[in-house]
């Protein structure tokens, strides 16, 4: 545990970050260090006081400074090796990729190798780079650190997590296009897959990345890799309602009347989710009205649903569905009502009073 005062210290540390040479009193500070996390830079020293909180790493790494609600400068710092007090050696304005720079440059390729492969809460610092969108950091740990660019790791999107994810899988998923083709460049897997067969494009289709679906596809990613579910990347589009991808998938001709493990299709989705347009697109390129593997079509699955705009829409369309189908549909529909009115949380009105 650190305890030297440091208030000349941290005075050294402003002026040589602002090169102003200003003596202005900042408050006795002192500092103290907590525990290494696995992969070593992640925690670290904190220097704090009442008016100028600094933080950094224990053996070279970040420090910043600057008052709560102002711009902080980053800067990067090293701890003597010969006693517990703190030796800025030199302290500069940095980049988060310098301050990894400092902390593991003067460390052997051995100790490097082990510390970007390390995780911290099951993820890799790649994973995490790349998760978050931290591109200079990701270049950094790719191109100076020989990160494994395929190391998957546990990330965590919506409250779920994600076992088993690749760097170009979470960058995917959370929208980062030029991480995406960072990862790409540097020879990642496009069709590299999740514990649950998840690959980088269906993570995609699923939040809605159009460009990054389509420079994953321009790149070899497999529109037809089902997840362990056989859902595949139309179906997620379809269900979360992404108009311009699936129209995107559609016209790369992917299959549309694929089915799942339990038997549902791409026009399933869209019924279950009330998707009305892509229904539509989907009809107009050949979907069937199928059944799954619980005997419901997609009439009927927005009928238990609820959603009264695509039943009315798909009772029309006397090619696909017949007169019993109708009345089943509708009965359904009424039944469904009568439920969720009973359970206080639905609002739509019935069939019979949408035509006023």
């Amino acid at each position: 545990m650190y305890g030297v005062p440091c208030r000349a210290l941290f005075r050294s540390a402003l002026r040589s970050i602002g090169q102003q040479g200003s003596e202005t009193p900042v408050g006795m500070l002192s500092c103290h260090a907590t525990g290494y996390s696995p992969s070593g830079f992640l925690a670290g020293l904190y220097l704090t006081s009442t008016t100028s909180p600094a933080r950094g790493l224990p053996d070279g790494g970040a420090v910043t400074v600057g008052d709560h609600g102002s711009n902080p400068v980053e800067g990067v710092f090293f701890k003597s090796s010969r006693s517990e007090d703190i030796d800025l050696r030199w302290i500069v304005p940095a980049p988060t990729n310098l301050c990894l720079q400092v902390f593991l440059d003067h460390r052997t390729r051995d100790e490097v190798l082990m510390l970007v492969a390390a995780k911290t809460n099951g993820a890799t610092p790649l994973v995490m780079a790349c998760r978050n969108g931290h591109y200079d950091v990701a270049e950094y740990l790719i191109e100076r650190c020989n990160a494994d660019i395929e190391q998957p790791g546990s990330v965590v999107f919506d409250g779920e997590t994600i076992e088993g994810a690749p760097p170009l899988w979470c960058a995917a998923a959370a929208g980062h296009l030029p991480v995406v083709r960072l990862l790409v460049r540097h020879g990642a897997c496009v069709n590299s897959t999740t514990r649950t067969n998840s690959t980088p494009l269906r993570a995609a289709c699923f939040d809605g990345h159009f460009e990054i679906v389509k420079f994953l596809v321009d790149h070899g990613g497999d529109i037809e890799v089902a997840n362990r579910h056989g859902h595949t990347c139309l179906m997620i589009a379809c269900y979360k309602g992404h108009y311009r991808i699936a129209k995107f998938l559609l016209s790369l001709d992917a299959n549309v009347n694929r089915k799942s493990v339990k038997g549902n299709t791409a026009l399933h989705d869209c019924a279950e989710s009330g998707s009305l347009e892509i229904l539509k697109l989907l009809i107009l390129h050949g979907a069937k009205m199928d059944v799954d593997s619980y005997g419901m079509t997609p009439l009927l699955a927005a009928s238990v649903t609820g959603h009264t705009h695509i039943v009315e829409y798909l009772i029309k369309l006397h090619d696909l569905v017949s007169h019993s189908e109708r009345v089943n549909a509708l009965e359904l529909l009424g039944a469904t009502y009568v439920d969720k009115k009973r359970d206080n949380d639905w609002g739509p009105r019935p069939l019979e009073e949408s035509h006023g």
